[in-house]
């Protein structure tokens, strides 16, 4: 190999690839010290909260470590403030390379089904705030919108999207579904409590669908370079919503016609890539 590239993962045996003499570098997409916060931000309960902080204990150590080790790529100017505030890891050590959207794969395929809204990823983790996506969820299934729910969710979650009539839950899908229940919805959103970048933000505006989201870390970034008008608050359900019944009743087609030109621009795949290639070559020759 002419580099290694450790993609987020943690643990001190990592440390001993700077004995092989290659180019080392370490990614990390979200500090593990921002998990944390956004679990313990969630939980209320006293023994819970203990559980979290010694469940990352030692992850924030060992990322710590590796972080002062190795240069540091990430994905977000957030991340990176982050990654220097919690680890002093010292901003030259620090590289910025955004994650990169083909917008000649994800763009619009299908024709928008009217009053329908879409919430994509993994809600597992409490960084995800599947707690503010059910309160969402209520509230628009009250006012009979159509949810379509895509993704993993927690296992008490399941028992209360069963009760809710307008939700459709698709699980994990493929790419091409994925494409085309993105291009159906009218507005997609993001309820995180911390996003190092937030790929599906960018997916979804692709196919020509506005997505709101909570002024968190890369999330906010993100957005803001495409609509700003999409943040909300962080955890503000209230101005989520009312972004949301805008959207569904008067939704802004000459802007929604401009995001993609806008991501090509600023996250475009042959724009990051070469930028990616350009950072290897330059860690390889500093090695």
């Amino acid at each position: 190999f002419d580099i290694i590239h450790i993609n987020q993962v943690v643990g001190a045996p990592l440390l001993g690839l700077k004995n092989l003499g290659l180019p080392v570098t370490y990614g990390i997409y979200h500090p593990a010290t921002a998990d944390l916060e956004a679990a313990l931000d969630f939980e209320r309960n006293p023994f819970s909260r203990i559980v979290w902080r010694l469940k990352y204990l030692l992850i924030i150590r060992a990322q710590k470590m590796l972080a002062g080790t190795f240069p540091v790529l990430t994905d977000s100017r957030a991340a990176a403030d982050k990654i220097f505030a919690d680890y002093g890891v010292p901003k030259k050590n620090i590289s910025v390379i955004y994650n990169a959207i083909d917008t000649a794969i994800f763009k619009p395929s299908a024709a928008k089904e009217p009053n329908a809204v879409i919430a994509v990823g993994s809600f597992i983790h409490p960084r995800k705030g599947f707690d503010y996506l059910l309160k969402i969820y209520k509230d628009l299934d009250k006012h009979g919108v159509k949810i379509l729910d895509v993704g993993r969710r927690p296992g008490y979650g399941l028992k209360k999207l069963a009760a809710l009539k307008n939700v459709r839950r698709f699980g994990a899908v493929s790419r091409a579904d994925l494409i085309t229940l993105y291009s159906r919805a009218q507005v997609n959103i993001s309820t995180s409590r911390y996003e190092g970048f937030g790929l599906s933000i960018l997916e979804a505006m692709a196919c020509g669908t506005p997505t709101l989201a909570f002024a968190v870390g890369g999330a906010k970034e993100v957005v803001e370079s495409i609509d700003p008008t999409l943040l909300a608050a962080p955890g503000d359900i209230d101005e989520m919503l009312r972004k949301i019944y805008t959207i569904l009743v008067n939704p802004d087609q000459q802007k929604i016609a401009r995001y993609a030109e806008k991501i090509e621009e600023h996250y475009g795949l042959q724009k990051i890539s070469k930028k990616l290639e350009d950072y290897y070559y330059a860690i390889t020759r500093a090695n």
